[in-house]
């Protein structure tokens, strides 16, 4: 069986899960980024009374949503590979992984909250 140090030390060793947990991380933003910028065309189309473009964003919408929900799967597959819970809060990534997280890491991390918060 693995012990979580000896885990730790076979991450270190292999970093493309963490490559991999980053751009996952980035991915995430991107699509709460996109999310917001559907939602603000949203709303001004709900402003001018354009049921068409309204139609159009919950279209819209509806995809980024399903394509954020498969990101999410694959960050809960990731931290599961890493050998950490799947349902980890994220602002708990250095608590559990210590100084596996690199800087990239940890900024990607951080941006994704910032999205996940401005939206």
């Amino acid at each position: 069986m693995t012990t979580p140090a000896r885990a730790l030390t076979e991450i270190r060793s292999d970093t493309s899960h963490l490559d991999s947990l980053t751009d996952a991380l980035q991915t995430e933003r991107r699509l709460l980024d996109e999310l917001k910028k559907v939602m603000v065309r949203q709303r001004e189309s709900i402003a001018r009374d354009d049921l068409e473009a309204i139609d159009e964003s919950v279209f819209s919408a509806q995809r980024v949503l399903r394509t954020l929900q498969e990101s999410r799967r694959r960050r809960r597959s990731l931290l599961e590979l890493i050998g950490v819970d799947r349902e980890l809060p994220l602002r708990e990534l250095e608590e559990q992984l210590g100084s596996v997280v690199n800087d990239t890491l940890a900024r990607s991390r951080d941006e994704l909250l910032a999205s996940a918060e401005a939206l």
